[in-house]
C-alpha cells in the first residue's frame, strides 16, 4: 500500500509518460500525414504531366493516322497510275508487235519488188541486146539493099 503522494507521483509520471508517447505518436502522424500530403501532390503534378503528355501523343496520333491516310491515298492513286501505264504498255506492244509484223511484210514485199525489178532489168538489157543486134543486122541488110539496088540500076 502506497501512500496517496506516492500514488499521485506514479499517476502523474505515468500520465506524462502516456502524454508524451501520444505526442510521439501524434507528431510521428502528422509528419506521415504531411509525407502523404506532398506525396499526393507529387502524384497530382505527375498525373497532370501524364495527361499532358498523352494529349500530346494523342495529337501526334492524330497527324500519323492523318499522314497515313494520305500515304494510302497516294499509294492508290499510285496503283491506278501503274495499272492505266501497264495497260497502255500492253497497247503499245502490241501496237509495235503489228507494226513490226507489217514491216517485215513490206520488207518481204520489198524484195520481192527488187527482185522482180532486177529481173525486168536483165529482160530490157537482154531486149537491147537483141535490138542493138537487130539494128546492126537492119544496117547490114540496108547496105546490102543498097548495094543490091546499086548492083540492079547498074545492070
Amino acid at each position: 500500500a502506497l501512500p496517496l503522494g506516492g500514488i499521485l507521483i506514479i499517476s502523474a509520471i505515468s500520465n506524462g509518460i502516456m502524454d508524451s508517447s501520444y505526442r510521439a505518436e501524434r507528431e510521428r502522424r502528422e509528419g506521415n500525414v504531411q509525407i502523404l500530403a506532398k506525396e499526393a501532390t507529387d502524384l497530382g503534378a505527375e498525373i497532370r504531366t501524364v495527361r499532358e503528355e498523352y494529349a500530346i501523343l494523342a495529337r501526334e496520333l492524330e497527324v500519323l493516322k492523318d499522314k497515313q491516310e494520305r500515304s494510302l491515298a497516294i499509294e492508290n492513286e499510285l496503283r491506278a497510275m501503274i495499272l492505266e501505264m501497264d495497260r497502255q504498255l500492253q497497247s503499245t506492244r502490241t501496237i509495235m508487235k503489228q507494226r513490226f509484223e507489217v514491216e517485215r511484210s513490206l520488207k518481204a514485199e520489198l524484195v520481192a519488188t527488187e527482185e522482180q525489178l532486177r529481173n525486168t532489168e536483165y529482160e530490157l538489157e537482154a531486149r537491147y541486146e537483141v535490138e542493138d543486134e537487130l539494128e546492126v543486122e537492119l544496117m547490114e541488110t540496108k547496105k546490102q539493099l543498097g548495094s543490091t539496088q546499086r548492083e540492079l540500076r547498074k545492070r
